[in-house]
């Protein structure tokens, strides 16, 4: 592979895995700020593990 195509995907790891994180954050601090219930269950981040795609792109 060459270098710029790894670098392009450690970019894209690094987006989805900041996204997905962020998201999780967010959802986290709403639902104890305002006591509500709030179901993640149907969200495109829920259950996904990108920190492994990350690692896996970092090495």
């Amino acid at each position: 592979m060459s270098a710029h195509r790894t670098v392009v995907h450690l970019l894209v790891a690094a987006r989805n895995d900041g996204y997905a994180q962020g998201y999780a954050e967010c959802s986290y601090h709403v639902v104890n700020a305002l006591k509500v219930d709030w179901d993640t269950s149907k969200s495109a981040t829920h259950g996904v593990d990108t920190e492994v795609a990350l690692a896996a792109a970092k090495t």
